[in-house]
């Protein structure tokens, strides 16, 4: 049933949007609770396990809707040992580098059993890197990396779901661009998904996604990029995953910079990311998300004009992008002055009050 979309789209809408709260309710009967701490912007616990909604709603829209096949086995089975890994992390903690062994695991399943689906990418890395078997290790880096970047942006309510519904909508147009029709439909089955959830998930948040979540996230749709790409499409359409995953890329990137120039653990947990840097610039957290939804959106979309146009423009957006970026810049950095101008003032003022 490739060919109905709306059912595709609708199926896991509703059954995310139906099975949220018996996941909420899970969620609490077991302790999965995400309690306040001084990294955390919430002030009251709040549940996990949100991503198992996710998952169910993909794997019944899949399993019941869908044409099987080898691509879609390797995906499921993968994102099944993703999940797993998030659920237990969940409910009990689990080491970040035993996290990390389990995401390389997904993605090494998900690579190994589509080598010839993925011929286009390993032919496009090999005109830098000389052996394929490096190749293959760069595509499994790079799913494991975006996979690990949807977990590091799930910070605000909303923030991460909204920004897989941007990305997977604009993964959607990119399937009906090269008419592949079978990355379409799992596109699809995401942002249904994702928009069945949201209700649950924005601010303020009755559910969180967790680590089940947000890594089944960046793991969906990273594997979708990798299945559009895997048609002949012009090699140049490669260089869009700069665009349409840069608000994830850039903040696991400058995680890892900021955490190795601090000398602390790469995998250890802060309060720098960016929505951090923002909310201190004094902007509420509501709108520090809608701000992030704008970015994503406006790089998603010159992210689909070097996909789908030359490669001239390739160099034209590379050149709107770092006016865009300097300009947002800008923007915290005079945010950020004027919240601590507030804050001296309102110090100064209750100093006042206090010597009255």
């Amino acid at each position: 049933m490739m060919d109905n979309y709306f059912l595709l789209f609708a199926s896991p809408l509703i059954l995310s949007f139906l099975i949220t709260p018996f996941i909420l309710r899970y969620a609490l009967r077991s302790g999965a609770i995400d309690e306040p701490d001084w990294r955390k912007v919430h002030s009251k616990g709040k549940p996990l396990l949100g991503g198992l909604s996710l998952y169910l709603a993909i794997l019944i829209s899949t399993v019941a809707f869908y044409d099987h096949n080898i691509q879609l086995y390797t995906l499921l089975v993968s994102l099944t040992i993703i999940v797993i890994v998030g659920i237990v992390d969940d409910l009990h903690g689990l080491n970040p580098y035993a996290k990390l062994a389990g995401h390389f695991i997904a993605a090494t399943v998900l690579v190994a059993y589509n080598i010839s689906e993925f011929a286009l990418i390993f032919d496009f890395l090999e005109q830098f890197i000389v052996f394929r078997i490096v190749a293959f290790l760069v595509v499994i880096v790079w799913v494991v990396a975006i996979t690990n970047a949807f977990n590091l942006i799930d910070g605000l309510d909303g923030l991460a779901v909204g920004n897989a519904v941007i990305i997977g909508s604009f993964l959607i147009l990119l399937s009906l661009l090269y008419g592949n029709m079978w990355a379409l439909g799992i596109s699809i089955i995401l942002v249904g998904a994702c928009l069945g959830f949201f209700p649950f998930n924005y601010r303020p948040a009755r559910i969180f996604l967790g680590d089940t979540g947000s890594t089944l996230l960046g793991f969906v749709l990273a594997s979708i990029f990798l299945f559009n790409v895997s048609y002949e499409v012009p090699k140049f359409m490669l260089f869009g995953v700069v665009f349409l995953f840069m608000y994830p890329t850039v903040d696991l990137g400058y995680a890892m910079i900021r955490r190795l120039r601090e000398g602390v653990p790469i995998m250890s947990a802060d309060m720098n990311h960016i929505h951090h840097h923002i909310l201190r610039g004094g902007l509420p957290s509501n709108y520090v998300v809608y701000l992030l939804y704008g970015f994503s959106f406006l790089v998603g979309v010159c992210g689909v004009f070097v996909m789908a146009f030359s490669e001239w423009m390739i160099f034209v957006v590379v050149a709107a992008i770092a006016l865009l970026i300097v300009l947002l810049a800008f923007v915290f950095r005079l945010l950020f002055k004027n919240h601590q101008t507030h804050l001296v003032n309102a110090d100064l003022t209750r100093k006042r009050d206090i010597n009255k």
